[in-house]
């Protein structure tokens, strides 16, 4: 994470997602997060699987974000979206 993800972390902080408020450890953990987190449109999971064979350690919890404006994932811990028209099309319509 920079400081640029900093700053969107703390300016967004109260209108985080509840996925996101409750692993918020996962958030900060991240390489980089994406502008989704501050976005209207996203919607956060958690993801845990079972350990891929007996008496072996699962692996650990991550996070994804489907975007309902693009349809499709839009975070699965390789690419980070930066910028996005639809976010701002949904801050206008939520300020309107």
């Amino acid at each position: 994470m920079n400081d640029d993800d900093r700053r969107l972390l703390q300016g967004w902080n109260d209108q985080l997602s509840p996925v996101l408020d409750e692993n918020y450890g996962l958030v900060e953990s991240l390489p980089r997060v994406p502008v989704c987190v501050a976005c209207p449109m996203a919607q956060w999971y958690k993801l845990e699987g079972p350990p891929p064979k007996a008496g072996t350690e699962p692996k650990p919890p991550e996070l994804e974000c489907f975007c309902t404006a693009f349809h499709g994932v839009m975070y699965d811990g390789r690419r980070v979206v930066t910028a996005c028209d639809a976010r701002k099309d949904a801050l206008k319509q939520q300020d309107g």
